[in-house]
């Protein structure tokens, strides 16, 4: 039979206490860790405080001992300021959730990828947020992206020649004043440098599906035209009167202005309290005989 060894205990441990010696049984029971108790607790031998055992990292995992510093000692010492963001992060953790890194949202633990190398096995930015993370690396050709792109491949070389032999291969994106650009940054520092627009609105209007030159437009013009493609987009409406059909409120109300000596601001509101056509041609008197009628016949029904 082999030697016992203390590095070799966690493969043995299912081993039964009849097959080892007594050196083995003794070297077991020191490496069997100590169940914890919630009243057991200890001194920190830096801020004196007597916290609960929990609050001690574990030193040793085979054997179960802790440091003799608490844990807030320990990430002070790190450089560690905001103790009280940590707390409350292990707190959401615990209970199954965790705040993203980049929209600082709490979302559940199912949003973040799993990571081993993490300390609590998720990455700090959830899925959406990584998307788009990729996303403007691979538009701007990162250096996270380029890594991405020599390890996939198993290049050796520089992140520049690979950021240039992407370049080489890709084709053009970006077509602006008759010229060609492959990269979203490029393209955004050249608009920024003719027409003087930021790159952070130039680079939102492309991921909104906007035109190029609809990027190079000011920001009075860009929304005139947004609202213009609003109405557009906008389900017409068709009021009827005089056998003639009118698409928008403010030409119906001019034509009952011109023809029937209507305000145009009463025309609106009887159309928003939901008259017809007909009764937005009537005089006052006689629409308010109209509603007269119509109160006394719903006092009536009721």
């Amino acid at each position: 039979m082999k030697k016992y060894t203390l590095e070799q205990f966690p493969k043995n441990k299912d081993i039964g206490s009849s097959k080892l010696s007594a050196a083995q049984l003794k070297l077991r029971a020191k490496a069997t860790p100590q169940s914890l108790s919630a009243e057991e607790t200890r001194v920190c031998k830096i801020c004196g405080k007597k916290q609960p055992i929990t609050e001690f990292y574990v030193r040793d995992k085979v054997t179960g001992a802790r440091r003799i510093r608490c844990k807030d000692c320990v990430l002070k010492s790190e450089g560690v300021i905001e103790l009280g963001k940590i707390r409350f992060a292990n707190k959401l953790f615990d209970k199954g959730f965790k705040k993203c890194g980049i929209c600082k949202s709490i979302k559940p633990l199912s949003e973040f990828r799993e990571d081993q190398n993490q300390s609590n096995r998720h990455i700090t930015i959830c899925y959406e947020c990584n998307q788009k993370y990729r996303r403007i690396q691979r538009e701007t050709l990162g250096d996270f992206y380029v890594k991405n792109y020599i390890k996939r491949n198993k290049l050796s070389m520089t992140i520049d020649q690979a950021r240039n032999m992407i370049l080489e291969t890709r084709e053009h994106i970006f077509i602006i004043d008759n010229q060609l650009f492959k990269t979203l940054k490029d393209f955004t520092n050249y608009v920024f440098q003719q027409y003087s627009i930021p790159l952070s609105t130039v680079a939102n209007r492309i991921r909104q599906g906007y035109s190029e030159n609809d990027c190079k437009l000011s920001q009075h013009d860009f929304q005139s035209m947004s609202v213009k493609k609003s109405h557009r987009k906008r389900s017409k409406i068709r009021l009827t009167i005089d056998n003639k059909e009118f698409i928008t409120k403010a030409d119906f109300a001019e034509y009952l202005f011109v023809t029937y000596s209507i305000s145009k601001s009463a025309t609106e509101q009887r159309l928003r309290k939901g008259y017809s056509e007909q009764e937005c041609m009537l005089s006052r008197n006689e629409l308010r005989k109209i509603s007269a009628k119509r109160s006394i016949v719903s006092k009536s029904t009721n």
